[in-house]
């Protein structure tokens, strides 16, 4: 359950984004009553489950950002269809970035060209 706080916090966040202030997160929690050790780390109240309870009450979901996306696509203009719907999306944190072992990857590519120049038998390199 999010607390007054976390809630005041999302209310001034979410006028924030809609009146295009430019607050910035430290803001928004001095404004919201936080003590200033949680104004300089403020991902312990936008990561937190209360926040985030407090931002969907408001409108702010993965189902509004689909819905959004949705209309954007079908009314919106060309060049910001993409640019909003991955902007909605990274901010709700409705995908991760892709990772990619770089090791292994490097690994898989030596084996191939030591494969290929003869360097190595495969049955040595498994």
């Amino acid at each position: 359950m999010a607390t007054i706080r976390q809630r005041k916090a999302a209310q001034i966040f979410k006028e924030t984004l809609e009146s295009k202030n430019n607050l910035e997160k430290g803001e928004i929690l001095e404004i919201s009553g936080y003590s200033a050790a949680i104004q300089k780390n403020p991902q312990y109240v936008f990561e937190s489950e209360g926040f985030k309870e407090a931002l969907e009450e408001l409108g702010f979901s993965l189902k509004a950002a689909d819905m959004t996306v949705a209309k954007i696509l079908r009314t919106g203009k060309e060049e910001n269809q993409l640019r909003a719907s991955e902007q909605i999306y990274k901010r709700l944190g409705g995908y991760a970035a892709e990772k990619h072992d770089i090791r292994t990857l490097s690994v898989e590519i030596s084996k191939e060209i030591a494969e290929k120049n003869g360097i190595v038998s495969q049955e040595k390199m498994q």
